[in-house]
């Protein structure tokens, strides 16, 4: 199920034109594990704040799946001004606020370089979709 987004003009590179899943010309497309929420991302140690094992592991994990998905993200991420879209398959019924999946996920893809930093990021369209076994997001980053 492919996620589309109105093509806007824009000043953003796509790099490289080789090797990106998806269209050369205007979008990437990626699926990740569905994200710890920021109440598990975070964690207290020596009076500081920093990001918890469980937020390491999801970093780790997101970065070596983008070896698999698109093998030459690392020496050149995307560059210039980004559209995001977010299909979160949360792997519960459980309830739970569409925002708080979202640091985790942005945070370890910038870990991963698949763009140089997430202030590149100006428009995140969220979506909550239907459960799914195990959970994930669909992610769909388009030049702005």
């Amino acid at each position: 199920q492919a996620l589309v987004l109105e093509q806007r003009k824009s000043d953003a590179i796509l790099e490289p034109v080789g090797g990106i899943p998806g269209d050369a010309w205007g979008k990437v497309e990626l699926a990740f594990p569905y994200p710890p929420s920021l109440s598990h991302y975070w964690a207290t140690g020596h009076g500081r704040r920093i990001i918890s094992k469980a937020g390491r592991e999801y970093r780790r994990f997101v970065s070596d799946d983008i070896g698999r998905q698109w093998p030459n993200a690392v020496s050149r991420p995307l560059r210039g001004r980004l559209e995001i879209a977010l299909r979160l398959f949360a792997p519960t019924q459980h309830a739970y606020d569409i925002d708080n999946r979202l640091k985790c996920l942005i945070d370890a893809m910038e870990r991963a370089r698949v763009y140089i930093n997430d202030n590149q990021i100006d428009v995140l369209h969220v979506y909550r979709e239907r459960m799914t076994t195990g959970g994930r997001v669909d992610v769909c980053l388009k030049p702005y």
